[in-house]
């Protein structure tokens, strides 16, 4: 009796032992980008030759009841796919959900995107998935574009942090109208903040919400503006702007009011030819403002106002008009 229980035991065990092997390694352990060579097997092949979020496969095995039967890969949602594979020691058919790392599936295989980044009120939205503002304990986890490039920005809350912003006693001091072209500044719980440059073209700008959270959004200071910073609050401000230049076109109020536009400096055509100011902003795709005439102070280095022109005056790149040294300045808008 004995001996008959103990045979029985030794049995199970060895039949235990066959299963582990035969399963072993188990199905957790395959990931992505996993080489199986299913050419042993005659029960089932894979057409992507194991574990390859990239590749739409099928894998074809043999039915329980007889005959050839189908899986193909397929999309879990817009950003996982289910990747069906030949079990490296048995050949039966398994599957495993795999992330894309684009963060977009098409077709049954994950599949390379543009990178691209845009800002939401509740944090940005990528080519890699949707990231929004948190709070970890007392600190406040912001996400915001630099670009394409997704930014992570860390800020230790002196009171709290509430849905992804740090709250308490929130006063906005100066640029409460949230003018990207003013300096702003204010303090939450008594401890100063300002607007921000993010980057040469754009700025972070702060706020204070009704129930006493700091926000900020980002913006960009648009076409040949930049960001300058201040003690005051970081700022936009027109690249041309300049309150020590008082003739031609690089003047503060005409770039201010023209927002957007662009100067084109010594506007030639090539092969000795002709241009005029009509035609150098219809070729970027503008329209000619304003134009005039300036020339070279070899004593200064500097382009100086001749004289002001129109649009459609004719300037001859071969000196033509008296002087070589004498060119167009165009403001295209």
């Amino acid at each position: 009796m004995k001996k008959s229980f103990l045979v029985v035991c030794l049995l199970m065990v060895v039949l235990g032992v066959s299963l582990v092997a035969a399963a072993w390694p188990f199905t957790g352990k395959v990931v992505d980008g996993t080489e199986i060579d299913d050419a042993e097997f005659n029960n089932c092949a894979d057409s992507d030759g194991g574990v390859y979020s990239e590749i739409a496969g099928i894998v074809t095995y043999r039915g329980w009841i007889g005959g050839d039967k189908t899986k193909e890969d397929v999309c879990r949602g817009s950003s996982r796919v289910r990747e069906y594979y030949c079990h490296e020691t048995n050949g039966r058919v398994k599957s495993k959900i795999v992330r894309c790392a684009s963060g977009v599936c098409e077709d049954g295989a994950c599949v390379s995107v543009e990178p691209f980044c845009n800002d939401t009120d509740e944090g940005v939205v990528t080519n890699e998935g949707v990231f929004k503002n948190k709070c970890q304990g007392k600190k406040a986890i912001t996400y915001s574009c630099d670009g394409t490039e997704k930014v992570e920005t860390e800020e230790n809350c002196s009171n709290r942090c509430s849905q992804g912003a740090c709250a308490g006693i929130c006063v906005e001091e100066t640029d409460t109208e949230d003018d990207k072209d003013v300096s702003g500044k204010g303090t939450l719980d008594g401890e100063p903040f300002k607007d921000e440059c993010v980057g040469t073209s754009r700025v972070r700008q702060y706020f204070c919400s009704s129930n006493g959270r700091k926000l900020s959004s980002v913006v960009s200071c648009g076409r040949n503006r930049e960001c300058v910073e201040s003690d005051e609050g970081d700022y936009c401000h027109d690249m041309y702007a300049s309150s020590d230049i008082s003739a031609g076109l690089i003047r503060q109020d005409v770039l201010d009011i023209l927002n957007g536009c662009q100067v084109v400096e010594g506007a030639t055509v090539p092969n000795g030819g002709v241009a005029n100011c009509n035609a150098v902003c219809n070729s970027l795709g503008d329209t000619c403002i304003f134009a005039e005439e300036v020339t070279f102070d070899q004593s200064t280095g500097l382009d100086v106002s001749n004289k002001m022109s129109v649009c459609g005056a004719y300037y001859g790149a071969d000196g033509s008009h008296g002087s070589e040294d004498k060119k167009l300045r165009c403001l295209c808008c």
